[in-house]
């Protein structure tokens, strides 16, 4: 029996097929003759999947995590080490926690470290990881990470941020679209080398804003 992915790459009706981590985010920003996989995938899945895929429309959404390499060219990378860094760097519901994360950093003057958190009540408290990033990293990190903002956007923050949703019971991934430009969910190089690879699908279009499920323009 086929798989759910084998029959949508094969399905004529749709031009591309995009595999993510976080599929409903990024629905928001193709249309329309495109599938994105429901079932969101590791990325290393995504990764997997695509190079491992003969149909030249299959592309892949992954994170940045510590690497600015093309790895394929149907694998295209988020400019933030996660969704959650995302989310961090633009949802208005975030803000002061960001600003918090900002401070923190500056202060304790922290750089190659990742943070953990703990809660008392509804206080939250920030705290320097004595964990050190792996070796091989350093110099992306030194390289990326020169001010507190870069920081909130290229470090691992995923668990923090992970923590912070699941103690105040918010979970804003679902409007993160209504925050984000595509040409800031991407660098400039990779949103220029997707926009070249949606160009060349038939009747597929790249939306620079976000759409909602309506189909307007937010």
């Amino acid at each position: 029996m086929e798989s759910y992915k084998d029959i949508a790459e094969k399905m004529f009706s749709y031009n591309l097929v995009v595999y993510a981590e976080d599929p409903e985010f990024y629905k928001f920003y193709f249309k329309p003759n495109v599938i994105i996989d429901p079932v969101g995938l590791s990325c290393d899945r995504v990764r997997e999947h695509v190079t491992k895929s003969g149909n030249i429309n299959v592309i892949g959404i992954v994170d940045g995590d510590f690497n600015d390499s093309i790895e394929h060219s149907n694998l295209f990378k988020i400019d933030y080490y996660s969704i959650e860094n995302m989310l961090l760097c633009n949802h208005t519901k975030l803000e002061t926690f960001k600003q918090d994360i900002i401070s923190y950093v500056r202060e304790k003057s922290i750089k190659k470290n990742r943070l953990s958190i703990s809660f008392d009540n509804n206080n939250y408290f920030l705290h320097k990881e004595n964990t050190k990033i792996q070796k091989k990293f350093l110099d992306y990190i030194n390289t990326k990470i020169v001010t507190p903002e870069q920081y909130i956007k290229y470090m691992d923050l995923k668990n923090i941020v992970q923590a912070h949703q699941k103690k105040f019971k918010k979970i804003y991934i679902s409007t993160l679209h209504t925050q984000v430009k595509i040409n800031e969910i991407f660098s400039e190089s990779e949103t220029s080398r997707l926009k070249s690879k949606i160009d060349d699908v038939e009747n597929v279009d790249l939306i620079y804003g976000s759409i909602d499920y309506g189909g307007y323009e937010v």
